[in-house]
């Protein structure tokens, strides 16, 4: 097992450039900005979907019934969910909430504060 950050893994998360490369093989998944309306309306990243933190356990069905349609779009059991935020702070309070109502996720290590200084500088943040 992995470290143990502020209740999540290594498992549970990836790096920016892991997602970076994902976006770029257009490989499927489904990505939750779990920031508050106004900073996701400031930037976001490529059909990334806001659900802020307060409101997963509220859309538990609508998260499911989005892997389940975007996976059965593209002809798969099953597609990964990713989580982001500014920071990385938010998301690993969110991957508990998450699998409370049986949902994997992982987190984007560093959020967009690691995606902006590593991937794409002008990202709006």
């Amino acid at each position: 097992m992995g470290n143990v950050i502020k209740g999540i893994t290594d498992e549970d998360r990836i790096s920016v450039e892991e997602y970076n490369e994902i976006l770029k093989a257009n490989t499927p998944h489904i990505l939750i900005d779990v920031r508050p309306e106004t900073a996701f309306s400031r930037g976001s990243l490529p059909n990334a979907i806001n659900i802020p933190k307060a409101q997963l356990a509220d859309n538990a069905d609508r998260i499911k019934e989005l892997l389940k349609n975007k996976a059965k779009e593209v002809n798969q059991e099953k597609i990964p969910l990713y989580l982001i935020c500014r920071s990385s702070f938010t998301t690993s309070l969110s991957i508990p909430i998450l699998r409370d109502q049986g949902i994997t996720s992982k987190d984007i290590k560093g959020g967009l504060l690691e995606w902006k200084k590593k991937i794409d500088p002008g990202f709006p943040i």
